[in-house]
């Protein structure tokens, strides 16, 4: 008999943290974030932190911590990485079937034919929720989605629109050994400059690594390099911006030896695709956040990030699959999309927002006039952290008659009327004006 068809994400996309305590006889508590007591010591007083949406724990006593698989097989005394196989088929019993698709065909809704065949707890059937559908659902459509046609559509250098088959792909290396991390000057005139226009000071720059590349002769040379990290923090690539804005009439720009140069370089092979830039930072920092924006480029995440703001950089125009994978394993519920208010910028988000309203609570701020999310005026900033935070975005659907002031100098924005699920938005003195759009999934 062949061996059933097994896939990781598929089984902690369906699985539910509070069903999987409760199958433990362990009472979950309220709110995004608990304690509970832990069960891999004796624990008197609640040590262990669970995160019921990002799947995750930790123990501040023992230092036990890790996913919901690795809850699982803490409790089940399992090898998480010799016995994976028994700790996925463990949390396949919990959820009651096997989410992942089969040969390519759609997986079934779940019934008593795809319940485990062992007898257990009433818990068990709680985990077949409708959450748990739905997350696994959207586990699925990501699995079975089947690589886009390419497009002969051309774009500009540095800013690819071409979806992917990133799933296939295998992980980026981690760069590692005594060259790296690279040594970066910190100080450099046109870097201090474009700090100074998006309005952040050196030591946020210093926080992301961000440096430029002295040696003549590597390949990030003349570049401010953008140190770029996997989700588990790890360094696998950097990218290189040509540290000058004096390129020819076409935006070509030219070493000293008369080569053309790319406005940003990265290592050849590196998948960006598999990546979100400061999707690392944003575990770390807004562990607890549902909420995230998504940009193009570095710059616009580090004003973001300024300001408090979780948001991670595409690298690009569009998102991928695996991209998409790594919010939601991440307990990301809600996006705001504000890509460049250029016209291919403007374009791409017109395509992203469908996208990403298949699996998240989607809002869309369109920018106009070129204008990038670095350069909007601080209002803006205050209403995005302000969207960010709220605990629950589906009472603004049902608000359509509130109206929504705010108070800045009379060069800022503008106060409005929210109508029919949108916002409109205009700064004067800059020319710049803003439309927020939100849709949900489902």
């Amino acid at each position: 008999m062949a061996t059933e068809w097994i896939s990781r994400d598929c089984v902690v996309a369906a699985l539910d943290m509070c069903a999987v305590l409760a199958h433990y006889d362990i009472e979950a508590g309220r709110g995004t974030s608990f304690r509970i007591c832990c069960p891999f010591h004796e624990d008197e007083r609640p040590s262990c932190s669970i995160n019921p949406e990002a799947k995750v724990f930790n123990c501040f006593a023992c230092g036990e911590q890790g996913n919901v698989l690795d809850f699982i097989a803490g409790m089940e005394d399992l090898d998480p990485k010799a016995e994976f196989r028994a700790v996925l088929e463990k949390g396949i019993e919990i959820i009651g079937h096997n989410p992942t698709p089969q040969k390519g065909k759609r997986r079934k809704k779940a019934d008593a034919k795809t319940g485990s065949k062992k007898g257990g707890k009433k818990s068990k059937q709680k985990s077949t929720n409708q959450s748990d559908k739905e997350a696994s659902k959207q586990a699925d459509n990501i699995e079975q989605r089947a690589a886009p046609k390419k497009s002969k559509k051309k774009s500009k250098p540095g800013r690819s629109d071409q979806p992917d088959g990133s799933l296939e792909l295998e992980a980026n290396s981690v760069l590692e050994g005594p060259a790296f991390p690279l040594k970066l000057e910190a100080k450099h005139p046109w870097l201090d400059a474009q700090l100074k226009r998006i309005g952040v000071n050196r030591s946020v720059a210093a926080e992301f690594g961000i440096g430029f590349e002295t040696r003549s002769n590597a390949l990030m040379a003349n570049r401010i390099c953008f140190p770029i990290h996997n989700a588990e923090g790890d360094l696998v690539a950097y990218s290189g911006r040509w540290a000058s804005d004096d390129g020819d009439s076409e935006g070509r720009f030219f070493a000293e030896n008369g080569r053309e140069q790319p406005r940003y370089r990265l290592p050849k092979g590196f998948q960006k695709q598999l990546e979100l830039y400061n999707w690392h930072r944003v575990l770390e920092q807004f562990e607890d956040t549902t909420s995230i924006v998504l940009v193009e480029g570095f710059w616009s995440v580090l004003r973001l990030q300024a300001h408090a703001i979780p948001s991670v950089a595409l690298m690009g125009i569009s998102i991928s699959d695996a991209q998409i994978r790594l919010l939601l394993e991440g307990g990301i519920r809600s996006v705001i999309v504000i890509m460049d208010g250029d016209e291919e910028g403007q374009a791409a988000q017109s395509a992203l927002v469908p996208k990403l309203s298949s699996y998240f609570f989607t809002r869309s701020i369109r920018l106009s006039n070129g204008i990038k999310p670095d350069e909007v005026d601080r209002c803006i900033l205050d209403e995005v952290k302000a969207l960010c935070a709220e605990p629950q975005l589906q009472q603004e659907l049902h608000s359509k008659s509130k109206r929504s002031k705010v108070r800045c100098s009379s060069d800022q924005i503008q106060s409005d009327e929210m109508q029919n699920g949108q916002r409109s938005y205009a700064l004067p003195s800059t020319k710049v004006s803003a439309s927020l759009r939100w849709t949900g999934a489902g």
